[in-house]
C-alpha cells in the first residue's frame, strides 16, 4: 500500500444512445483522504453549435486499509439548469481483494509476460 501524496488527471470519453460525453478530473489523494473536481461535457451538443457544458463534478472519500468510503456530486449547469435539479448525489463503499488469491489458492501465471521497453 503506497501512501505518499500522488496526483492524477483522467479523460474519459464515452458514447451512448446517440450521445457522446467527455469527462475531465483532476484527483488528489493523501493516504487516508482523497478528492477531486473535474467536469462533463456534451459533445453533441457541442457539434451542433449549442451549450456543451454539462456537469461540474466533486468527488471526496476517505480509504482504511482495502475499505474505502467515497462520495460524488454531480452539479448540473446545462439547460436542466438548478432551477430543475441540483445535480446527482452518489456514495460507494469499495473493497479491494486480494488480486493473489482466488477460490482455489494462489493464482499463477503460466508463462511470465515481458514488459516494452521505451528507449
Amino acid at each position: 500500500l503506497d501512501l505518499s501524496p500522488t496526483q492524477e488527471t483522467t479523460i474519459n470519453y464515452w458514447q451512448q444512445f446517440g450521445s457522446s460525453q467527455l469527462q475531465i478530473m483532476k484527483e488528489f489523494h493523501s493516504y487516508p483522504l482523497h478528492w477531486g473536481y473535474g467536469i462533463r461535457h456534451d459533445l453533441t451538443k457541442f457539434l451542433k453549435k449549442k451549450q456543451i457544458r454539462e456537469s461540474i463534478l466533486l468527488t471526496f472519500g476517505a480509504q482504511r486499509k482495502k475499505l474505502v468510503l467515497n462520495y460524488a456530486f454531480d452539479l448540473t449547469i446545462s439547460s436542466l439548469s438548478l432551477k430543475n435539479t441540483w445535480g446527482s448525489h452518489e456514495v460507494s463503499l469499495l473493497y479491494h481483494f486480494d488480486s493473489q488469491l482466488s477460490l482455489g489458492g494462489k493464482m499463477e501465471r503460466s508463462k511470465k509476460l515481458k514488459c516494452w521497453d521505451f528507449k
